[in-house]
């Protein structure tokens, strides 16, 4: 069962359905290649926001917003040694590791610096009240 999965695991013994680790669900569902693409993507989605990280090295911003991409990675990886995520957490799931992965892409990026700053005849906007969504002009 560990090589190509098992479908019947819930007959094992009396009240062995429950899966309640996403990593024992990967092998149990798909098999040792399945548990092993799980922990490859944990595996290269930490080591490209490390590498991130370096590049944006004195950026404090970006620095940060890494290190939040990080953090949060580090906290799916630990809930999923607790909890099978649902179809609907696997979604969002997927669009994280979009996010990490459109996020150091961008800091392979080198800086544009060829941009114009800007000039000093643009208006700004300011906003009316807290809730309104009409304009003024300032300047």
């Amino acid at each position: 069962w560990w090589l190509i999965a098992y479908r019947y695991y819930d007959q094992w013994d009396w009240d062995m359905w429950d899966t309640s680790d996403q990593f024992v669900a990967a092998a149990l569902t798909g098999g040792l290649v399945t548990l092993v693409l799980v922990i490859l993507v944990f595996s290269r989605s930490f080591g490209a926001l490390g590498t991130a990280r370096r590049r944006v090295s004195g950026d404090r911003q970006q620095e940060w917003f890494l290190w939040c991409l990080g953090s949060t990675l580090f906290a799916c990886l630990v809930s999923c040694l607790g909890v099978v995520f649902s179809y609907q957490l696997q979604i969002l799931f997927f669009v994280f590791l979009v996010s990490i992965s459109v996020a150091t892409f961008e800091a392979r990026r080198p800086p544009d610096r060829s941009a114009a700053p800007l000039q000093e005849g643009i208006e700004e906007l300011a906003w009316v009240a807290v809730g309104s969504d009409l304009p003024l002009k300032v300047g």
